[in-house]
C-alpha cells in the first residue's frame, strides 16, 4: 500500500516539488504555531522539519530525529595529514596534548576562509566521524579564536565513535580540546 504525506499528516495543499508547511509534530506547541518549519519535497518523498529535527520518507525510510536513514547532509571531504607540522604540534602540545591524541583523533593543519576573520588563515581540522565517516570538520584559526563548520554538514557530537561499545559517556563542556585533555588525563 502506497503512504501518502497525509498519512503522517503532512499538509501539501496539493503543491508539488520542494516546499515548505507546519509541522504536524511540533507546529501547535510553538509560540508562532502558523510558522512553516518542514521542508517536503513531494518528488522524492521526504521530509525534515528545521525545528524539531523530524525526518522521513514515503519510501520505506524509518521516520524519527534528524540523522536516521534520510542523507541530507553534505559530506566533507577530509584527508588525514601525513605529516604534522611542528607549528601543529606546539598549539597542541601547549595546552597539554601530546602528539598522540593528535594522530589518533586526526587532526591536521591546512588553510581556510574564515568569515569571522575576513581572510584565508591557517586552520586546525578537527574531523568529526560516525561510523568511521567524515560526516563533519570544524576549523580553527591557527593563531587567532575564530571558528567555522562544514555548511550544510551533520551536526554530531565531536568523538562519537570512541562511545562504541561503551555503557557510559562524559560529555565536556567547550570545545574540541577539552575532551583531548580529559583523554590525556585517563590515559
Amino acid at each position: 500500500m502506497t503512504q501518502t504525506f497525509a498519512d503522517y499528516d503532512i499538509d501539501t495543499r496539493d503543491r508539488t516539488g520542494t516546499i515548505k508547511t507546519t509541522c504536524p509534530k511540533c507546529s501547535q506547541n510553538r509560540s508562532h504555531p502558523k510558522d512553516p518549519c518542514l521542508s517536503v519535497n513531494t518528488q522524492k518523498g521526504i521530509w525534515k522539519c528545521h525545528h524539531c529535527g523530524w525526518v522521513g520518507s514515503l519510501k520505506g525510510a524509518s521516520v524519527g530525529r534528524l540523522s536516521q536513514n534520510i542523507q541530507s547532509f553534505r559530506l566533507p571531504i577530509y584527508q588525514k595529514a601525513d605529516q604534522y607540522p611542528d607549528k601543529l604540534v606546539a598549539w597542541f602540545q601547549a595546552r597539554g596534548i601530546p602528539f598522540n591524541v593528535i594522530n589518533r583523533n586526526k587532526i591536521s593543519l591546512g588553510k581556510r576562509f574564515l568569515p569571522g576573520l575576513g581572510k584565508e588563515v591557517e586552520c586546525i581540522q578537527f574531523p568529526y566521524f560516525r561510523k568511521g565517516e567524515c560526516v563533519n570538520v570544524k576549523y580553527r584559526a591557527l593563531d587567532a579564536k575564530a571558528f567555522m563548520q562544514e555548511k550544510g554538514a551533520e551536526k554530531i557530537f565531536y568523538g562519537l565513535d570512541d562511545l562504541d561499545g561503551c555503557d557510559w559517556a562524559i560529555i565536556v563542556e567547550g570545545c574540541e580540546c577539552d575532551k583531548f585533555a580529559f583523554e590525556v588525563q585517563q590515559g
